[in-house]
């Protein structure tokens, strides 16, 4: 059986205007939140958050406060738990920063830290 190709292309295009104008609704609704920025960016902001406040408050806290700081900034606890695997290292009930989590924060810093924040 063929495919009539006009008829795929009226597929498509309806497929891409339902397309513009859901990101279009996306965009609207961030900007109404407050927030002109993408998910990716959000997740971003919120992972410099936490590793900012762990870095300054001695690069080790313990197991509930890593917790609690990541709810303060929009985690889950649950959403914690990838936190972990790389970039802080559980040691006798404290969370401690690793060297690729401090690698991350400055990563992160250039885009999120007051002066970068500041700059734009």
């Amino acid at each position: 059986m063929a495919v009539r190709r006009d008829k795929v292309e009226q597929r498509l295009s309806r497929i891409e205007r339902l397309a513009k104008a859901t990101l279009a609704e996306v965009a609207q609704l961030r900007e109404e939140l407050g927030r002109g920025e993408s998910a990716e960016e959000t997740w971003a902001r919120m992972l410099y958050d936490v590793l900012s406040e762990v870095e300054k408050r001695g690069g080790s806290v313990g197991r509930e406060e890593l917790l609690e700081i990541g709810e303060s900034v929009g985690y889950g606890r649950r959403g914690m738990a990838g936190l972990y695997q790389r970039l802080f290292r559980l040691q006798g009930g404290r969370a401690r920063l690793t060297e690729e989590g401090h690698t991350r924060l400055k990563t992160l810093g250039g885009r999120f830290a007051p002066r970068a924040r500041a700059g734009k």
